[in-house]
């Protein structure tokens, strides 16, 4: 596979060839996500919230055109969004 970039991966041992956007680790030192347990954060759905220092945070796509995420947030209007299905809400 080729990535389409923005990615985050805690450990990156196999596949790629991974993008310059891509977040990700090595087996030696793995990238902690920084994301709360499964659970219903503002939405329908259970997710996993982002902590604060999540490497996800402003790693999206800076291009995206998402609104809002998947428990129906705002996405930031002009700004880069965080990877994953959920905003941070700060």
């Amino acid at each position: 596979f080729v990535s389409g970039g923005h990615n985050l991966l805690g450990v990156a041992s196999v596949g790629g060839p991974w993008g310059s956007s891509d977040r990700f680790g090595t087996s030696g030192s793995p990238l902690d996500p920084l994301i709360s347990v499964l659970g219903l954060n503002f939405g329908r759905t259970q997710t996993h919230r982002l902590l604060t220092g999540s490497p996800a945070i402003d790693g999206g796509d800076p291009v995206s055109t998402l609104t809002e995420d998947q428990a129906r947030m705002p996405r930031p209007s002009g700004g880069v969004v965080d990877i994953g299905s959920v905003e941070l809400q700060q």
